[in-house]
């Protein structure tokens, strides 16, 4: 159930890239327990070299009590 799930959750990432810092947010608080869109969003805070807001992201993701504990395992944080 949870790799049908992830995989839903890639295929609607893929089609429907999010563009923006605030696209990136709603996504996150639709789905907080997706390691992929976490790091997705983490990857585009990069790309647009933004060092500093990367950083906070994961540090949300680690002390967020919306995010399950395997989440955080699978960002190793």
């Amino acid at each position: 159930m949870e790799l049908e799930i992830s995989a839903a959750e890639e295929r609607s990432l893929k089609k429907d890239v999010p563009k923006s810092e605030e696209e990136f947010e709603k996504l996150v608080r639709s789905s907080p327990n997706s390691s992929y869109v976490w790091i997705n969003y983490m990857a585009f805070m990069l790309d647009v070299a933004d060092v500093g807001k990367a950083r906070s992201i994961a540090e949300s993701c680690s002390t967020s009590e919306a995010t399950n504990l395997e989440t955080r395992e699978d960002l190793q944080i």
